[in-house]
C-alpha cells in the first residue's frame, strides 16, 4: 500500500503475551496508542474485547487491512474515505477507534480545529 512504516512495531508475540498473562477470556483490552494494530489482533485471537486508539491515518489504514477478512468487520465510512483521499497522512489529526467481535468495529474520525487566525 506504500505506506510508512511504524518505528515503533512490535512483533505479535509481545502483545500476545501480555494479553494472555494479565487479562482472562472476554476482559476488555485499551491500547491508546495502536500503530499497526498487533495488540489488537492478539487481544481478538484470544477472545478479549478490545478498543484501540491512533492518531495517525496512516498507521490506522494499515491496522485496518489486519482485520478486513475478521467476521463483522467494519468501519465508519469517513475513515474510508480519509483513505481514498489520502495517500499516506491526513491533515489534522484524526483518532480512530477500533474494537473487535467482542465489541463491536473500526469507528471514528475527528479533526483537530485550527484556532481562528492560523
Amino acid at each position: 500500500m506504500g505506506l510508512t512504516q511504524h518505528g515503533a512495531g512490535w512483533p505479535f508475540a509481545v502483545p500476545d503475551f501480555f494479553i494472555k498473562f494479565l487479562t482472562e477470556p472476554g476482559d476488555l483490552v485499551a491500547d491508546i496508542f495502536s500503530g499497526r494494530g498487533m495488540a489488537g489482533r492478539a487481544v481478538e485471537e484470544n477472545q478479549r474485547r478490545w478498543i484501540c486508539i491512533e492518531s495517525a491515518l496512516q498507521y490506522v489504514r494499515g491496522a485496518a487491512e489486519l482485520f478486513r477478512s475478521f467476521q463483522g468487520y467494519c468501519i465508519n465510512p469517513a475513515l474510508e474515505e480519509a483513505f481514498k483521499s489520502s495517500h499516506t497522512s491526513y491533515p489534522g489529526r484524526q483518532t480512530a477507534a477500533r474494537r473487535g467481535k467482542h465489541g463491536g468495529c473500526l469507528r471514528g474520525l475527528h479533526r483537530r480545529r485550527e484556532a481562528p487566525g492560523t
